[in-house]
């Protein structure tokens, strides 16, 4: 039995633990026939995971203080009967996996290929699918020295550099695009403003290149490029906040679109040619660094946005995510 002194000393801890702001744990009810997701032990706690979750790479790469996080980039490719590829960058490594769709998580810890990369960092890419089969796939890959890099990440033997020496251009690769239906010639955009045609078949000199240019602009990094399905229509965003549209064999633009709140950073085209996707969408609490459509998955309305006419020309773009 409990006398009267320790009575009254547990009641007062009691009402000290209350004052402290404890509260005595309380057990969630448990219906019958329901399966727990974790418990814990003395051992530790045990969570049911799923396979993205247990395969992520527990290493988390050095970011150091004050500065912005590394941007990743994403590319697809579907190799007929072999099902899709996923490319994506962190930092200075590169992965290639297999893509199994939206709705089943790769396998993290068994990339295709995997580069990490020493004094520069990767940071755009872009697969061929005109020669892409399930033997062999084109990947192009930019860094941020201004180089460009050709490799085959299946079978691991092509590996090509373009503006090895910096002496086409020296500041960062910011996009680069296969031509459609072209097995050779690419597109490599620069945080300069310049927008260069390459052919991967030719290397590149020694010496500095002199070129006739097509257009010039205002100087401003282009931060996007994206094709329209048939090739004959070519977007490009940029850091002065314009949409670009342009006929691509002639070079001839075709309309504007201006941004509401600075940059343009990513821009792509659906499926069925008629909307065009712009990285502008409410919703969202931070920038949006990329955009992507999928073949068979088209995303919700927005808003609309009036292209400037140019020569009499008329067009309005749909802003999806």
């Amino acid at each position: 039995m409990l006398g009267p002194k320790m009575a009254r000393s547990e009641a007062l801890c009691s009402q000290a633990l209350l004052e402290a702001g404890e509260r005595p744990l309380e057990r969630p009810l448990v219906e019958p026939g329901d399966v727990k997701t974790q418990f814990v032990t003395r051992e530790g706690t045990y969570r049911l995971m799923t396979l993205s979750e247990y395969s992520r790479p527990n290493r988390v790469g050095y970011q150091p203080q004050g500065q912005t996080p590394p941007q990743v980039r994403v590319s697809l490719v579907t190799l007929s009967d072999q099902g899709d590829r996923i490319c994506f960058n962190h930092g200075r490594e590169l992965y290639v996996y297999v893509y199994k769709g939206i709705k089943k998580a790769a396998d993290l810890s068994k990339p295709l290929d995997k580069k990490v990369y020493k004094g520069t960092n990767p940071t755009c890419h872009d697969f061929n699918t005109t020669t892409a089969t399930s033997e062999s796939v084109n990947l192009l890959i930019g860094f941020s020295t201004g180089q460009i890099q050709l490799i085959d990440p299946i079978k691991k033997e092509l590996s090509k550099l373009f503006n090895e020496e910096r002496l086409i251009d020296k500041t960062r690769v910011t996009c680069l695009c296969w031509v459609p239906g072209s097995k050779s010639l690419f597109l490599a955009a620069h945080a300069s403003g310049q927008l260069y045609v390459y052919n991967e078949e030719l290397p590149c000199g020694s010496t500095v290149p002199h070129y006739q240019p097509f257009k010039a602009g205002t100087g401003a990094a282009i931060n996007d490029l994206a094709f329209n399905p048939n090739g004959t229509h070519l977007a490009a965003v940029s850091q002065d906040g314009v949409l670009r549209v342009f006929q691509y064999d002639s070079i001839e633009l075709l309309g504007i679109a201006r941004s509401y709140f600075g940059g343009l950073l990513c821009v792509a085209w659906s499926g069925d040619e008629q909307k065009r996707v712009i990285a502008r969408a409410q919703g969202h609490h931070s920038w949006v660094p990329l955009d992507m459509t999928h073949n068979y998955v088209y995303g919700n309305y927005l808003k609309k946005l009036c292209l400037h006419p140019d020569k009499e020309l008329k067009k309005e773009l749909t802003h999806y995510i």
